[in-house]
């Protein structure tokens, strides 16, 4: 843990020092995963799937069901006042009226 620990650190001051947020932080994830050392690049990794796992839920939450699940404001999409409500209620009439 003697070289994992103090790149962690780093890259915790980083964030909270620049307020990095969202694809910041993958961003930062992705600079620091190719590390030469095998421990950090590990830890580094696993990092990066549990950022990613967010990611993917929001993207799957967004183009699945319209639902943008966002309570930080960090996602890359943003609802336009109303209109992803709108589509998604307009969408659901329409597959009823289909059936």
């Amino acid at each position: 843990f003697e070289l994992v620990f103090p790149t962690l650190c780093a890259l915790l001051e980083t964030i909270s020092k620049e307020r990095l947020a969202g694809g910041q932080i993958l961003d930062l994830l992705a600079r620091h995963a190719v590390s030469g050392d095998p421990a950090v690049r590990k830890n580094i990794q696993r990092l990066q799937h549990h950022c990613h796992r967010v990611l993917l839920s929001q993207l799957t939450a967004w183009l699945m069901h319209g639902i943008l699940v966002d309570p930080h404001s960090e996602f890359f999409v943003h609802e336009i006042e109303g209109h992803v409500a709108q589509d998604v209620e307009a969408k659901s009439q329409a597959d009823k009226d289909s059936r």
